[in-house]
Protein backbone atom coordinates (compact mmCIF):
# COMPACT_ATOMS: atom_id res chain seq x y z
CA UNK A 1 0.00 0.00 0.00
CA UNK A 2 1.53 3.42 -0.83
CA UNK A 3 0.20 6.91 -1.73
CA UNK A 4 1.84 8.32 -5.29
CA UNK A 5 2.03 11.88 -6.91
CA UNK A 6 0.43 10.97 -10.17
CA UNK A 7 2.02 13.80 -11.84
CA UNK A 8 5.44 12.61 -11.21
CA UNK A 9 4.28 8.33 -10.04
CA UNK A 10 6.69 9.02 -7.11
CA UNK A 11 5.63 7.68 -3.63
CA UNK A 12 4.48 10.24 -1.46
CA UNK A 13 4.78 7.41 1.61
CA UNK A 14 6.39 4.51 1.54
CA UNK A 15 5.09 1.04 -0.20
CA UNK A 16 3.69 -1.14 2.46
CA UNK A 17 3.03 -5.00 2.11
CA UNK A 18 -0.16 -5.94 3.14
CA UNK A 19 0.62 -9.33 2.91
CA UNK A 20 -2.01 -11.63 1.10
CA UNK A 21 -5.51 -10.07 1.91
CA UNK A 22 -7.56 -12.29 -1.12
CA UNK A 23 -9.27 -13.55 1.87
CA UNK A 24 -12.81 -12.86 0.82
CA UNK A 25 -12.98 -10.41 3.49
CA UNK A 26 -14.05 -7.08 3.58
CA UNK A 27 -10.91 -5.00 4.94
CA UNK A 28 -11.37 -1.37 6.21
CA UNK A 29 -8.74 1.21 4.63
CA UNK A 30 -9.05 4.89 6.29
CA UNK A 31 -7.78 7.97 5.14
CA UNK A 32 -7.42 10.83 7.41
CA UNK A 33 -6.48 14.56 6.68
CA UNK A 34 -5.17 16.81 9.54
CA UNK A 35 -5.68 20.53 7.88
CA UNK A 36 -3.93 22.21 10.96
CA UNK A 37 -0.59 19.84 11.13
CA UNK A 38 -1.23 19.21 7.27
CA UNK A 39 -1.29 15.32 8.25
CA UNK A 40 -2.24 12.74 6.02
CA UNK A 41 -2.48 9.56 7.30
CA UNK A 42 -3.82 6.00 5.94
CA UNK A 43 -4.95 2.88 7.58
CA UNK A 44 -5.46 -0.79 7.36
CA UNK A 45 -7.77 -2.78 9.54
CA UNK A 46 -7.58 0.42 11.92
CA UNK A 47 -3.96 -0.01 12.13
CA UNK A 48 -1.89 3.25 10.89
CA UNK A 49 0.27 2.50 7.73
CA UNK A 50 1.45 5.56 7.32
CA UNK A 51 1.49 9.30 8.11
CA UNK A 52 2.53 12.23 5.51
CA UNK A 53 2.97 15.71 6.20
CA UNK A 54 3.34 18.84 4.01
CA UNK A 55 1.52 21.48 2.60
CA UNK A 56 -0.18 19.09 0.06
CA UNK A 57 -2.16 21.96 -1.66
CA UNK A 58 0.99 24.16 -2.71
CA UNK A 59 3.77 21.27 -2.50
CA UNK A 60 1.97 18.66 -4.20
CA UNK A 61 -1.64 19.40 -5.86
CA UNK A 62 0.42 22.62 -7.40
CA UNK A 63 -2.33 25.41 -5.68
CA UNK A 64 -5.20 23.64 -6.86
CA UNK A 65 -7.45 22.59 -3.67
CA UNK A 66 -9.48 20.56 -5.89
CA UNK A 67 -7.96 17.49 -6.86
CA UNK A 68 -9.05 13.86 -8.75
CA UNK A 69 -8.05 10.40 -6.95
CA UNK A 70 -8.12 7.06 -7.54
CA UNK A 71 -7.08 3.47 -6.59
CA UNK A 72 -5.67 1.02 -8.24
CA UNK A 73 -5.14 -2.70 -7.58
CA UNK A 74 -2.70 -5.77 -8.77
CA UNK A 75 -2.77 -9.56 -8.66
CA UNK A 76 0.32 -10.06 -10.82
CA UNK A 77 -0.86 -13.47 -13.02
CA UNK A 78 -3.77 -14.04 -10.74
CA UNK A 79 -7.29 -13.23 -10.92
CA UNK A 80 -9.77 -12.12 -7.97
CA UNK A 81 -12.46 -9.74 -7.20
CA UNK A 82 -11.17 -6.25 -5.68
CA UNK A 83 -14.13 -3.57 -4.20
CA UNK A 84 -14.11 -0.34 -2.75
CA UNK A 85 -16.60 1.24 -0.96
CA UNK A 86 -16.70 4.95 -0.52
CA UNK A 87 -18.18 6.48 2.82
CA UNK A 88 -20.82 9.66 2.04
CA UNK A 89 -18.99 11.40 4.89
CA UNK A 90 -16.45 12.12 2.00
CA UNK A 91 -18.25 14.06 -0.21
CA UNK A 92 -21.22 16.99 -0.93
CA UNK A 93 -22.83 14.26 -3.48
CA UNK A 94 -23.95 11.10 -1.85
CA UNK A 95 -22.91 8.37 -3.40
CA UNK A 96 -25.11 6.19 -1.89
CA UNK A 97 -29.05 7.69 -1.83
CA UNK A 98 -31.41 5.76 -0.26
CA UNK A 99 -34.55 8.08 -0.11
CA UNK A 100 -37.21 5.48 1.31
CA UNK A 101 -34.80 3.89 3.24
CA UNK A 102 -35.37 0.46 2.69
CA UNK A 103 -31.26 -0.34 1.84
CA UNK A 104 -31.71 -0.17 -1.84
CA UNK A 105 -29.99 1.96 -3.29
CA UNK A 106 -32.08 4.16 -5.37
CA UNK A 107 -30.29 3.23 -8.82
CA UNK A 108 -31.58 -0.15 -7.79
CA UNK A 109 -34.91 0.65 -6.02
CA UNK A 110 -37.85 0.15 -8.79
CA UNK A 111 -39.53 2.04 -6.15
CA UNK A 112 -36.96 4.71 -4.08
CA UNK A 113 -39.26 7.03 -2.66
CA UNK A 114 -42.28 4.65 -1.94
CA UNK A 115 -45.00 5.80 -3.26
CA UNK A 116 -46.09 3.02 -5.17
CA UNK A 117 -45.12 4.65 -9.05
CA UNK A 118 -41.93 3.17 -10.69
CA UNK A 119 -39.16 5.25 -10.06
CA UNK A 120 -36.32 5.71 -12.84
CA UNK A 121 -32.64 6.91 -11.69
Amino acid sequence: MQIKNTSTWLGITSMTDLGNIGDGNCHLVDFSWDAVAKTLSYSFNEDVIANYTDYLISNVFNGDSNVHFGFTASTGGQRNSQKIRLSNELFTYPLFTDIDGDNIPNHLDTDSDNDGCPSCY
